[in-house]
């Protein structure tokens, strides 16, 4: 592999591990460093880089000041939400948040972000499904009642 290929991989592995959880990402090319001794074992022409970051914890826990956040947080180890999926979700379940009506039902919709993983693998592959134009035709043509 080439060195883009390798910040490729190293990139992939922080946006699909925890997306936005990462926080302080750091690259350091340690090839013309003299004091590198692996460098020394293998041959002069290594290339050595290394990333550094620290990964943040999933709220366990609404923000009140910040609810957005703290659902963006709990979304982030969701492997089949994309992540543009997660821009809209996280406003929307932070404004339901703020104008639910006890504390109970916004326990409960905090919780539920957990469940949007399996919800979200039943509506892309409905995505996929497609009705038939005689079909679609059909529907157009019964105004709201089923033939």
């Amino acid at each position: 592999m080439n060195d883009d290929q390798h910040m490729w991989v190293c990139g992939s592995f922080f946006q699909f591990s925890a997306g936005g959880g990462w926080t302080d990402l750091k690259g350091f090319d340690l090839s013309e460093k003299e004091e590198n001794v692996l460098k020394k074992q293998l041959s002069q022409k290594t290339s050595m880089f290394v990333v550094q970051a620290t990964k943040e914890s999933v709220a366990s826990e609404v923000n009140y000041q910040d609810p957005e956040s703290s659902f963006m947080s709990g979304m982030w180890m969701s492997p089949t939400l994309e992540e543009r999926d997660k821009m809209l979700l996280a406003p929307r379940l932070a404004r339901a948040w703020e104008q639910a009506l006890s504390t109970e039902m916004q326990d409960k919709i905090f919780q539920n972000v957990k469940l949007l993983p399996g919800v979200y693998d039943v509506l892309t592959k409905m995505d996929v499904f497609a009705f038939p134009f005689n079909l679609q035709g059909m529907w157009v043509g019964c105004e709201g009642e089923v033939e």
